[in-house]
């Protein structure tokens, strides 16, 4: 029972984690770490709060992401006009 317990809490960090990670961004580092960690928790969440914590990860993860491809590719694409 301690071991379930323990994965639980450890899974419940992660999740954590990876919203924080989504939030501050990091010039897309975060968004990145934010997306995998999400991935890794959502592959064996026990719980239902696990769930949506990641979710809410991945999402923010995947728009600071987003973000970070767009604003490269206007970078680029202004410096060589």
């Amino acid at each position: 029972m301690g071991t379930q317990d323990s994965g639980v809490t450890t899974r419940t960090w992660m999740a954590v984690l990876a919203l924080v990670l989504a939030c501050v961004w990091l010039g897309g580092l975060g968004s990145v770490a934010a997306v995998v960690l999400s991935v890794v928790v959502l592959r064996d969440a026990p719980t239902r709060s696990q769930r949506q914590i990641s979710i809410a990860a991945l999402t923010i993860g995947l728009i600071g992401l987003l973000g970070t491809i767009l604003s490269f590719a206007l970078l680029v694409g202004s410096s060589t006009s």
